[in-house]
Parts: structure tokens; sequence; C-alpha cells
């Protein structure tokens, strides 16, 4: 994935999270790195290791945020320039669906 489609994807991913406020979005981003040594630039590289964090840290919650950082990502353009980024979305959207399903 290309540097500047990281920065694409975390833009992405920061504003899906805000969706719990800008304290919340920074709060997990903590979290991530402290519990699960998930830094905030690696996320873009590691969509498993992130969407397992999420679903740690917020249970059945995490498919709504998952979601939210979906939409920000298909807002863009980005995933049809870079297949590393619709791998990122593939993995985000078939760990919301699960987390739907009530597959934890």
């Amino acid at each position: 994935m290309s540097e500047l489609s990281q920065q694409a994807v975390l833009s992405c991913v920061t504003r899906g999270l805000s969706t719990i406020g800008a304290e919340g979005a920074e709060a997990t981003f903590y979290h991530l790195e402290r519990q699960f040594g998930l830094a905030r630039v690696s996320i873009p590289l590691k969509p498993a290791s992130f969407t397992l964090a999420l679903r740690a840290l917020f249970g059945v919650g995490s498919g709504v945020l998952m979601n939210a950082i979906l939409r920000e990502i298909r807002s863009t353009d980005i995933v049809e320039k870079d297949e590393h980024v619709a791998l990122f979305a593939l993995e985000l959207e078939a760990a919301a669906g699960d987390v739907e399903s009530g597959i934890m």
C-alpha cells in the first residue's frame, strides 16, 4: 500500500471512529496501541488485527464503528486506486458482517 493510500485509510479510520466523538476516537487509538500493540500508523497494514482489536474493545458495538469506517472509505476513490485498500475494506466488511450475524 502506498504511503498516500495509508494516510487516506488512516484518515477514514479516524473519521469513522469519531462517530463516538473525537475524544472517544483518541481513546480508541490509545487502547489499540496499549492493549494490542497496534500503532495508529500500522492500522492500514493490519486490517485483521485492527478488526479483532475493535471487537475486543467494543463487542457488538464494533460493527457500528466498522460500518462507519467503511462508509468513509467508500466515500473516496481510494478503493479503486489501490488493491490493498480494497482488501482492507473487504476485511472490515467481513468482520462487520460477522458481528452483525452474532459471530464473535
